[in-house]
C-alpha cells in the first residue's frame, strides 16, 4: 500500500520510503500525466477530490513502477554475484585440481625415472644366495628292505660232542646294513658308535663289527674293527666328511653280530635263560 506522506514529496511502499522526485526523474518529466480539464474543474470542490484522488492513484502506479524496478534491479544484481562467486569458486576448485593432478603425475614420473638404471646392456647379472645346511643321518636296514627289527643270536651246538664247551662265537649275524649321510662344515668330521642297554648273561659278550663299503659317494670315513658294546659307545666308523652310503639293504655298511663266552663264568651260565639288548647307534663329531 501506498500511502502520501505529511510533506507530499514522497510516499512509503509497506515500509520503504520512496521520493517522488525520483519517481519523476526515472520516469522522466515529460511523462508526467497533466489533465487540463480536470484543472479547470479544481474550483469545484467535488472535482478538485476527484483531481486529489486521481493524482494520488497515479503517484501509486508510478511509485510501485519504482519500487519493482528497484527490487528486480537488486535481485538481478544478486544473481548475477552469486553466479559470478560460483564461477570463481569452481576456477579457483579446478585450479587446485589441476595442482594437483600436476603433482601426482609428476611424482609418478619422477619414480619411474628412478626405477631405472640406465644401465642396461646385452649382459644382465643378479645375486643368489646359496646356503648349505649341516647334516647327520644314521639308519640300519634289515633284509626285507625295512628298517631293523629284532636278531637272533643263539650258539650251535648242533655238532657238539661230550665234553666240549658251547662254542659261544657260532652265534653271529650279519642281516643288517649301516646307512649313513653327513654334511659336515669347516674342518669337521663325524663318527658313528654303538651302545647297549639291557641285560645279557654273566660271562657274555656282544661284539659288531662295521664293513667296509662299495656303495655311496663322498668321504664315508673308516672302521675301526670289531668292537665289544657296552653302556658307553664304541666307536665303528670315523673320519666322516660329507658323504652318503645310499639307502637300503646291502647299501652301505655290513654290520656283523657275534658271541663270546669267559670260560671263567662258565658255571653262571643258566639254560633256557633269555636276555634282550637294546643296540643303539649314533653319528656326532669325532671323540678327541
Amino acid at each position: 500500500m501506498f500511502l502520501l506522506s505529511p510533506d507530499k514529496n514522497s510516499v512509503r511502499l509497506f515500509k520503504f520510503p520512496i521520493k517522488i522526485a525520483a519517481v519523476k526523474k526515472r520516469i522522466g518529466v515529460s511523462f508526467w500525466p497533466r489533465f487540463p480539464i480536470l484543472e479547470r474543474l479544481s474550483q469545484n470542490e467535488a472535482a478538485r477530490h476527484f483531481w486529489h484522488a486521481a493524482k494520488q492513484l497515479i503517484i501509486n502506479v508510478l511509485c510501485f513502477w519504482h519500487w519493482r524496478c528497484n527490487v528486480v534491479g537488486t535481485l538481478e544484481d544478486w544473481i548475477y554475484k552469486q553466479k559470478k562467486f560460483i564461477t570463481i569458486k569452481k576456477h579457483k576448485i579446478m585450479k587446485k585440481l589441476s595442482l594437483i593432478f600436476a603433482a601426482v603425475f609428476i611424482f609418478g614420473v619422477g619414480n619411474v625415472v628412478k626405477a631405472q638404471d640406465y644401465n642396461d646392456s646385452n649382459n644382465a647379472t643378479h645375486g643368489v644366495n646359496i646356503t648349505i645346511p649341516t647334516v647327520a643321518l644314521v639308519d640300519v636296514e634289515g633284509s626285507d628292505g625295512n628298517e631293523a627289527g629284532t636278531i637272533n643270536l643263539t650258539p650251535d651246538v648242533s655238532g657238539i660232542d661230550a665234553g666240549e664247551a658251547v662254542n659261544f662265537t657260532s652265534a653271529t649275524n650279519s642281516d643288517l646294513w649301516l646307512n649313513y649321510t653327513s654334511v659336515v662344515g669347516s674342518g669337521q668330521t663325524r663318527a658313528i658308535s654303538a651302545s647297549i642297554t639291557g641285560t645279557i648273561p654273566s660271562g657274555v659278550s656282544l661284539n659288531l663289527e662295521a664293513s667296509s663299503t662299495t656303495t655311496g659317494e663322498g668321504a664315508l670315513g673308516s672302521v675301526t674293527g670289531p668292537k665289544t658294546l657296552g653302556s658307553d659307545g664304541k666307536v665303528l666308523v670315523t673320519g666322516i666328511g660329507s658323504g652318503y652310503t645310499e639307502s637300503g639293504y646291502e647299501k652301505g655298511r655290513q654290520l656283523t653280530y657275534s658271541l663270546d663266552m669267559d670260560d671263567d663264568s662258565y658255571a653262571d651260565l643258566v639254560g633256557g635263560d633269555s636276555y634282550n639288548v637294546t643296540v643303539t647307534f649314533t653319528i656326532t663329531g669325532d671323540a678327541e
